[in-house]
């Protein structure tokens, strides 16, 4: 049980990292279209609202900001469609992300009152699809088989390790065998962490890398590292230790996002190159999300098309998609 120093210290690392995040909002803020996340979702929704046609209305919800998740909830009840599609922004599944844009959207539904028929679009970190469009987007980067750079990092937004753990039903298996997250046990099934080294596994094998020629890390706030446990191993200190080893030319990928924002533009594109280089590196490439490309509007298109047109039709999948009534 912490005691009264410890939440204050606690306390004191959140505010200096909500410091850091606005000081390096300043630095990615484009001076025509703003926010990078706010115009790579406008363009994606833009694009996805021409593919799907007039028989669809596409919204953006962020769950902190506006639009807000609320405002695209209301209107899509004005609108008095039959079914409502969420679509979480995030390939794999966590707690801190999927997991807390339903709650939010659940409990945002509940106050409206909204009795519409509500799906959502399952992780597709392994869909053959955004596979494919995060593939182009890095072997654009990257050249043939990886050849145009020295190492290749899988960066992932880092969550506390127990909430991986507790994913595990049988409490036996997650961050307690060896290479738990390659064992392939159904208990590490819903696993962040084994979700991401299957991403991981699977972009490699498209692309050719040997694995000698690829790494994987995760993202997580260093002010916040003593007071939580977080997944490993850090992104930083990757940066760092690949340098030191004599490696000059470096390319980051960042799978667990789909369109970039502060985590990848700042964190990666600034710091993380900051630090490279003063490791003794000297070329760092970021390797661009797939944003709005063709390929992936096209798949994302395509995952939404796929969804049963009602209940019926989803229980008769047997549990293909995930889809919910929200009273």
């Amino acid at each position: 049980e912490k005691g009264p120093e410890a939440n204050t210290a606690m306390l004191q690392r959140i505010l200096q990292s909500a410091k850091i995040s606005s000081e390096s909002y300043k630095k990615i803020w484009d001076p025509v279209r703003g926010s990078p996340l706010l115009y790579h979702s406008q363009d994606l929704a833009a694009k996805l609202q021409r593919a799907l046609g007039a028989n669809y209305e596409v919204l953006i919800g962020f769950q902190y900001s506006e639009p807000s998740a609320e405002a695209a909830l209301s209107r899509f009840m004005s609108l008095g469609v039959k079914k409502i599609v969420l679509v979480p922004m995030f390939p794999h599944f966590a707690q801190a992300t999927v997991g807390a844009f339903l709650a939010n959207t659940c409990q945002i539904a509940a106050k409206l009152r909204c009795t519409t028929y509500l799906q959502v679009v399952p992780p597709f970190y392994k869909d053959p699809g955004f596979l494919e469009s995060a593939k182009e987007c890095i072997a654009d980067a990257i050249g043939v088989e990886g050849r145009s750079v020295d190492h290749v990092v899988f960066s992932f937004h880092g969550i506390p390790e127990h909430q991986c753990t507790r994913t595990d039903e049988t409490d036996n298996i997650c961050m307690k065998v060896p290479d738990c997250c390659a064992s392939g046990h159904e208990a590490v099934r819903n696993c962040y962490r084994a979700q991401c080294l299957e991403t991981v596994e699977l972009l490699a094998s498209a692309l050719g890398l040997p694995a000698s020629h690829w790494s994987m890390s995760f993202q997580s706030r260093r002010t916040l590292r003593k007071a939580i446990h977080w997944t490993r191993p850090f992104t930083d200190e990757l940066l760092v230790d690949i340098a030191r080893s004599g490696k000059r030319r470096v390319a980051v990928v960042s799978p667990s996002y789909t369109a970039d924002c502060i985590e990848t533009l700042s964190e990666l594109g600034r710091e993380g190159r900051e630090l490279f280089l003063e490791a003794g590196g000297k070329d760092f490439l970021l390797v661009p999300c797939v944003n709005s490309s063709e390929t992936w509007v096209r798949h994302l298109e395509r995952m939404v098309r796929a969804l049963p047109e009602d209940q019926a039709a989803a229980a008769a999948q047997g549990g293909q998609s995930q889809s919910f009534w929200a009273m």
